[in-house]
């Protein structure tokens, strides 16, 4: 009865309805999950960014994998790639469904939300560059200021 009023008030079918409630609980779901890999990440982040580190002295380039799973030490970014999945899977669906009849219109918006997924997962790799930097300049502080101590 609950349920009833709610889809009155935002004036959706009940379907539509339950489509979006569970959509909404793998979102929250999702960033959960997120929320608890990212910290259980971060105790694994400073091996990495220290070799990183090794690399940057050597003047190579990051691997993408290691940028990848330290991309996922912040939360924030890891947020990023979540929405960025969970849109694309939404305009999959949304994609079988404009074949069932053929709706151009339907078509056209699971195409603007593939778009939008891919802009989300772009922003969300760049905003991984600058926060590894961000994170490696941190520790060059730490070590410079480690080896200021220890020469005290």
């Amino acid at each position: 009865m609950y349920i009833q009023r709610i889809e009155y008030i935002f004036g959706i079918e009940k379907e539509v309805f339950y489509i979006i409630i569970f959509e909404l609980t793998v979102l929250f779901l999702m960033i959960l999950w997120i929320k608890t890999r990212s910290l259980r990440l971060k105790r694994k982040v400073m091996k990495l960014i220290q070799e990183a580190e090794v690399l940057k002295i050597r003047r190579r380039p990051m691997s993408y994998g290691d940028r990848f799973i330290l991309s996922f030490s912040s939360s924030s970014i890891a947020i990023m790639y979540g929405v960025a999945m969970i849109i694309s899977v939404v305009s999959i669906f949304i994609t079988i469904m404009a074949f069932q009849p053929y709706d151009p219109i339907l078509l056209g918006f699971s195409f603007l939300m593939y778009s939008v997924g891919i802009i989300i997962m772009f922003l969300s790799w760049r905003k991984s560059k600058y926060y590894i930097n961000r994170e490696i300049e941190r520790l060059e502080r730490d070590i410079r200021r480690y080896k200021a101590d220890y020469k005290r």
